[in-house]
């Protein structure tokens, strides 16, 4: 797919710069990499009683802007 073509395009450039150890892209590298893991974490939510926030200006404020430095 898309990050298979990627990938041998960058390999590709590589080799054209010049590069001489670079190393083609395996077959088993690129399978590894859209491995996804899915994880239930329904119990651990429901314990801690955490949910996500959805609202991204409410995200920004509690994760992002409240390390901010006050503005003066």
């Amino acid at each position: 797919g898309r990050l298979a073509a990627e990938e041998w395009l960058k390999f590709a450039v590589k080799k054209i710069a010049g590069r001489k150890d670079v190393a083609a892209p395996s077959f088993r590298d690129l399978k590894s990499r859209g491995m996804i893991t899915l994880f239930d974490t329904t119990e651990e939510k429901r314990v801690l009683g955490w949910s996500p926030c959805a609202d991204a200006a409410k995200f920004r404020a509690r994760a992002i802007e409240i390390h901010a430095p006050p503005k003066l």
